[in-house]
């Protein structure tokens, strides 16, 4: 473990509900979009790169098996390692600034006898300029655990995890997951446009009477103040109506955890 860090998760919930840039590294940062950013992004094309930075190996089992890869055999960062050279960085600006991802190389590092990723600049022709390695962007395993971590917990993924042990159950996996994706492939055809994820939620909470933001206010809010407030009025609403389903008698709380009832509550527990 790299003792020039102190936890995987320093990181300040308080400071990302206000949108502050988070610094992984001394080199690399992560800032938060706003909603206004993300539409103008396209939030599904947004998600896409989201997704796939949060990815683990059973999100692409199918695309492993494959091409010969056993996705139960295969670590979080390995994953990681060959997705990062598929992200350019007109996808990865909102969140990484001007730090091109898919300029990383995967080197062996013999003192720590891992396998790393390294920052190789490039000029403007696609050439590798020289770099002093001492001061080169690496991300390691753990530098690595410390951006998954901070970006599933802005956006509120994470992917679960399946894994197999005999060639039986890993064939039966395999063929569960080709038949979802012929069914999403069927389902866009029939849609033919790109579904938002967020136009549901916008088109929610502009309409409810407990959201305080305009249409116009809303593109300048950070992302996860956005999911905050998503979140914080569904308990709110729920916590209301179970009040008034306990004073009028008609709901029996005995058995209802007392915290249902405090639309205050950490959205974590």
């Amino acid at each position: 473990m790299n003792d020039n860090f102190e936890s995987i998760y320093d990181f300040d919930e308080l400071k990302m509900f206000f949108g502050k840039d988070y610094w992984v590294t001394d080199k690399i940062k992560i800032s938060q979009p706003t909603i206004g950013q993300i539409v103008d992004f396209g939030d599904a094309d947004f998600y896409s790169v989201v997704n796939k930075l949060c990815a683990n190996p059973t999100s692409y089992r199918l695309f492993l098996w494959k091409n010969g890869i056993d996705w139960n055999e295969l670590t979080e960062y390995q994953l990681f390692c060959f997705l990062i050279k598929t992200i350019t960085p007109d996808q990865s600006y909102l969140l990484f600034g001007d730090l091109n991802l898919s300029w990383f190389e995967v080197i062996h590092d013999s003192e720590k006898q891992a396998d790393i990723l390294i920052y190789v600049p490039r000029n403007e022709n696609g050439e590798v300029q020289n770099f002093d390695y001492d001061e080169a962007i690496i991300i390691d395993e753990f530098v690595y655990t410390k951006i998954v971590n901070y970006i599933r917990c802005m956006f509120n993924i994470y992917p679960k995890v399946e894994r197999a042990k005999n060639k039986a159950t890993k064939e039966a996996m395999i063929w569960e997951e080709e038949e979802k994706l012929k069914l999403q492939e069927l389902k866009k055809e029939k849609e033919d446009r790109k579904k938002s994820f967020l136009l549901p939620l916008i088109s929610s909470l502009v309409n409810h009477p407990g959201f305080k933001y305009k249409t116009n206010e809303l593109e300048d809010i950070g992302i996860v103040q956005f999911m905050d407030s998503v979140k914080r009025l569904s308990i709110y609403e729920n916590a209301i109506a179970l009040l008034h389903g306990s004073f009028s008698g008609m709901i029996d709380v005995s058995g209802i955890d007392k915290s249902a009832f405090d639309w205050m509550r950490d959205l974590n527990k």
